[in-house]
């Protein structure tokens, strides 16, 4: 008998096992979910957040803020992170600092010209948003994710 006889042969043989193997998991989950719900076993979705760590807090703060995409020092400190996963997450820095590896993040933590860049950005940032441009924050002033209406003439 040549190879692809016995390929053959052998699947035809262990075809019914599979397909009583398929059956069997199928009848397990089948009688697992069923005993969870008879016992009163509540399924609940689970949401993964990740979070960078503390000394990284206000690139998530800055990400989440339009503000970032019109100020190039902020645009430079997101390109600094992984200039090609920038360009490839379509310059989104919530998608960027989303897959961040552990590695990344300690390297970044200790780059001490990126972290003074981050702050300096950041201080930037939190300027920005206290300027007194709108007197006690009014409902004249438009605030969506930073960004103020400009000032009436």
């Amino acid at each position: 008998m040549s190879k692809i006889h016995e390929v053959s042969v052998k699947y035809f043989t262990f075809r019914p096992v599979f397909k009583f193997l398929k059956w069997k998991i199928k009848v397990f989950i089948n009688n697992m979910v069923g005993n969870l719900i008879e016992n009163g076993a509540r399924l609940k979705r689970i949401f993964i957040e990740p979070k960078l760590p503390e000394g990284l807090a206000p690139l998530t703060e800055l990400a989440h803020n339009l503000w970032w995409s019109w100020n190039h020092d902020a645009i430079d400190l997101f390109k600094s992170i992984d200039p090609e996963q920038f360009v490839a997450f379509n310059y989104n820095p919530v998608a960027l600092l989303e897959e961040l590896s552990i590695e990344k993040t300690t390297e970044l933590l200790a780059d001490k010209t990126f972290m003074a860049q981050m702050k300096s950005v950041y201080k930037s940032f939190k300027d920005y948003m206290q300027a007194n441009t709108c007197p006690n924050r009014s409902e004249n002033c438009l605030f969506l994710h930073g960004v103020r209406a400009p000032p009436k003439p």
